[in-house]
C-alpha cells in the first residue's frame, strides 16, 4: 500500500508562491530553510496529511520562461511499508 508523502514545487517566484499555499490555500510552514544546496529557500508545507517541499531553483541555474515539459512538480515521494517487497515487486 503507498500514500504520498510529499510533492516538491520549484519555483522563481518563492514569495508570491509561499503566499498562495500559505495565506489562499491554508498550508503551515513546517521549517524555511534559506541557503539550501545552493538554493535561496527550501521550505516544507503541511496541511493535514499533505505536505509540500517548496524551493527556488538552484542559484547557478537561470529560470527559464514557463513550459508544462520542463517546470511545474520537480518529484513527489511514498510511504511504503517494506521498501525492499516494493522494490522487488515494481521491478518485476
Amino acid at each position: 500500500m503507498y500514500s504520498m508523502h510529499h510533492i516538491c514545487i520549484q519555483t522563481d517566484v518563492y514569495e508570491a508562491s509561499k503566499d498562495f499555499y500559505t495565506n489562499i490555500l491554508g498550508f503551515e510552514v513546517l521549517s524555511e530553510t534559506p541557503n539550501f544546496h545552493e538554493r535561496d529557500y527550501n521550505t516544507w508545507l503541511i496541511q493535514g496529511n499533505t505536505r509540500i517541499e517548496l524551493q527556488t531553483y538552484k542559484k547557478s541555474q537561470e529560470p527559464i520562461a514557463f513550459n508544462k515539459d520542463v517546470n511545474g512538480i520537480v518529484h513527489f515521494c511514498l510511504y511504503v511499508k517494506d521498501l525492499d517487497a516494493d522494490y522487488e515487486r515494481l521491478k518485476t
